[in-house]
């Protein structure tokens, strides 16, 4: 816990917390360190009375006369970068959101008259490095392995999504999404999509093989893999040289995003940069809008910026790239941009 004064300290800014965390005491309390309730113990390492303080209130505290806020990009980047698994981490409802930055900045402002600041809106992270580093075919495959795969897998799999569809438990439509292809050169990665129909029920017996696979299907160019996906993709399951994440064994939800999360995730990032742009709207005369969202995208239009004799690429590789190791985080040059 930080024990000097808060008054001190001018930067409040805490990693990987949603915007709702700003608000409560639970975020710091040491006491019952519970994440569920919205503990994250970088907040409350310095928190200034763990427990009943806030994020939000510790700011107010310092009595600044200017701030920057730019919080509520985890409210949907952390549902992205856990594969869109809700359980993992849930994505902030538009509503909920709205209430949320409505009240933080109402705080704010009511704290100190004078108080003005500058508020930022949220970039599209699907063009950053964390979300392009792993390729939707990021599986490569001699003859002879896809071979073995083709034959142990795949004509298996293949013939019981045939069946299914012959007694109308599948569509032809979805019997075609989910028919396993390999060959030799980059394949798609083998996943699970949770809006397959389950196929649970009909894999018992002489299927009892394919229960793995009860809502699996191989990528496409649509599907977006994170970059924690890298870490598991043609890893050994328990050891066996047998069964490979993303070759016979699908990914878990959380290490792929599929088309309907996608959407979900940037239908929440346009809501939430509307509640920013009528919030600095609202109040003109004591807030600025840092559109980060506009800046970001003319540098993917270009792909690069200088300034000040400094160039700048929005990717990973140095010298000239603005992101840090995890592809979302900017490095030094990236912050100074």
């Amino acid at each position: 816990m930080y024990t000097g004064s808060k008054t001190e300290l001018n930067n409040f800014g805490v990693p990987a917390v949603t915007l709702g965390q700003l608000l409560i005491s639970a975020t710091g309390n040491w006491a019952a360190p519970n994440p569920a309730l919205g503990f994250s113990p970088f907040y409350g390492r310095f928190a200034s009375n763990p427990g009943t303080s806030t994020i939000l209130g510790d700011a107010i505290a310092a009595e600044g006369t200017f701030f920057l806020f730019w919080a509520g990009l985890d409210d949907f980047f952390l549902y992205a970068a856990f594969g869109g698994d809700p359980t993992q981490a849930p994505i902030t409802d538009a509503a909920a959101f709205e209430f949320q930055y409505g009240a933080a900045i109402g705080l704010l402002l009511s704290s100190n008259p004078e108080l003005k600041g500058v508020i930022g809106n949220f970039p599209n992270i699907f063009a950053t490095p964390h979300f392009t580093a792993v390729a939707w075919n990021a599986i490569p495959l001699d003859a002879a392995t896809a071979g073995i795969v083709q034959t142990n897998l795949a004509a298996n799999y293949n013939a019981f999504l045939e069946g299914m569809a012959l007694m109308g438990v599948i569509d032809e439509e979805e019997m075609t999404m989910r028919i396993l292809n390999f060959d030799a050169g980059q394949n798609p990665v083998l996943i699970v999509d949770e809006t397959l129909t389950d196929l649970t029920p009909y894999m018992a017996g002489p299927y009892a093989d394919l229960l793995p696979y009860a809502q699996a299907r191989q990528t496409k160019n649509t599907d977006i893999l994170p970059l924690s996906a890298g870490t598991v993709l043609g890893t050994a399951v328990g050891g066996d040289a047998a069964k490979i994440y993303g070759v016979t064994v699908p990914l878990p939800d959380r290490y792929a995003l599929i088309p309907t999360e996608i959407a979900q995730i940037e239908a929440a990032r346009t809501a939430f940069n509307a509640t920013v742009s009528t919030v600095a709207s609202t109040f003109g005369e004591r807030i600025a809008l840092a559109d980060v969202n506009g800046s970001f995208n003319a540098l993917l239009g270009t792909q690069f910026a200088t300034y000040n004799g400094i160039t700048l690429t929005p990717n990973i590789n140095p010298p000239t790239g603005i992101y840090s190791e995890d592809g979302v985080h900017p490095n030094t040059r990236g912050y100074a941009f």
